[in-house]
Formats: C-alpha cells, sequence, structure tokens
C-alpha cells in the first residue's frame, strides 16, 4: 500500500494571514515525539489537513475539547502573543475553507435631480409711450415769447400783447412739429409755420345772462 502523504504544517504565521478561516478539527490536542516541539492539532482547511503547531499555551487550551467540530476562527499576534479567537460557527454543507468577506455591495449613485422648475418670467414691463402732444414747459414758452417780441421789433411792429402771443403760439406749433418727426414740407405744400399762424384764436364762450326774477318790488 502507499505511504499516506505528509501534512503539511501550518504555522501560526500563515493561520494569521488567512484572517477569517472555516475549520474543522480533525484531532485532540497531540504532544509532539520530537523533543522541544510544541503540540499540534490536525485542522482541515479548504480540503486539506493541515498540521497546526500551537504557538503558545493559550492556543492549545483552545483546542481542547474541540475535536469534530467545524466553526470559523481567526488569529493573531505572535508568540507569547498569539492568540485564537472563535468567530462563529461553520456553514453546514460547505467544505472547510478561508472564510471570505462577503464583497461589499456597490451602491449605486443616486439618480440626479431634475433641476427645480423655475417660475416663468414675467415679460418686462413696456415702458409708457411719451406723450406726442407733451405741455411745453415755461423755459420753452419764455423762448418762444421773446422770438416773437424780437421778430416784431426787428419789423417795427408796435408792441401789442396779442400779435405777440400769435406768433409765440406758432412758433412752439412749429417746435412741437420737428419734434414729432416731421420735416420741412416740400414746395407746393402746406407751410406749417403759415398754417399755424392762420389759425384762429378760439373766442371765448358769452356768459350766460341772469335768469330774470319773479319777485317785482312794489
Amino acid at each position: 500500500m502507499p505511504a499516506a502523504a505528509a501534512k503539511k504544517t501550518l504555522y501560526h504565521s500563515e493561520l494569521v494571514q488567512m484572517g477569517e478561516v472555516q475549520v474543522t478539527v480533525q484531532s485532540d490536542v497531540q504532544q509532539s515525539k520530537y523533543q522541544g516541539k510544541p503540540p499540534y492539532v490536525i485542522l482541515k482547511i479548504d480540503r486539506a489537513e493541515r498540521l497546526y503547531n500551537c504557538e503558545n499555551q493559550a492556543c492549545e487550551e483552545f483546542f481542547n475539547g474541540t475535536k469534530g467540530q467545524t466553526f470559523v476562527l481567526q488569529a493573531t499576534g505572535t508568540r507569547e502573543e498569539a492568540q485564537i479567537e472563535y468567530v462563529r460557527d461553520g456553514e453546514p454543507g460547505e467544505p472547510d475553507r478561508p472564510a471570505r468577506a462577503p464583497a461589499p455591495q456597490q451602491r449605486r449613485p443616486a439618480p440626479a435631480k431634475a433641476p427645480a422648475a423655475r417660475p416663468p418670467q414675467r415679460p418686462p414691463a413696456a415702458a409708457p409711450q411719451q406723450q406726442r402732444s407733451a405741455a411745453p414747459n415755461g423755459q420753452t414758452v419764455g423762448m418762444a415769447m421773446n422770438n416773437a417780441c424780437m421778430s416784431c421789433a426787428q419789423e417795427g411792429i408796435p408792441f401789442d400783447l396779442k400779435i405777440i402771443a400769435e406768433r409765440a403760439t406758432g412758433i412752439l406749433r412749429l417746435a412741437a412739429w420737428f419734434e414729432a418727426g416731421n420735416l420741412m414740407p416740400k414746395a407746393g405744400k402746406v407751410d406749417p409755420v403759415a398754417e399755424a399762424m392762420a389759425q384762429p384764436e378760439p373766442e371765448p364762450e358769452p356768459e350766460p345772462e341772469p335768469a330774470e326774477s319773479d319777485n317785482v318790488p312794489f
């Protein structure tokens, strides 16, 4: 019969590197037949039997009375500081293997939030239209009166308030004509100055006569 394959030694440093590992204890703790060698225990890890050398007395005591049990353990430290901790029971029906930490669940990125709807912007208020026939200010009226007086003086017309008012009115109407964007009329068309001068002033309305009284003095 072929000789049984020798079991590979499992040192405590290698067990530390395995992290959390599931094992099945195959034997009781046994003393080595070689002088100076530490006690050992046979563990089944990932379908292979390994001969674990107990690092110190604490590790030896951990495996006492655990033959036939399957559980997950984790080794830490070295030499006198070496320790073995029980993590949890083994998984039934699963082969003995290094316990792999579950892969972290990848968080799906949160769906991008749609930008908040902005309230509809109101169209800017339309600028008020400028009145075409704005009343002339005092400075404009004064200039028109001065020009009317100068024209009367140049023509030798004696001072007449009515004539000056008519000419000043014509000057103001002509200024309003140009401010409205009109141009000087061409030949054959009505002259705005003559037209303005020709417009008669409105006659004042006659005052109402007093009503006759029925009271007759005696």
